[in-house]
This record gives C-alpha cells, structure tokens and sequence, in this order.
C-alpha cells in the first residue's frame, strides 16, 4: 500500500512538472 502511494505521488508530481 505504501507503494502504490509514493509512485501515485511520484506521478502527480511527474505530471505537475510537464
């Protein structure tokens, strides 16, 4: 579960970024 949270934050922030 920890996981699947770090990369859904990692993707909010890959998108915020492009």
């Amino acid at each position: 579960m920890y996981k699947s949270l770090c990369l859904h934050i990692k993707g909010k922030i890959k998108q915020e970024v492009l």
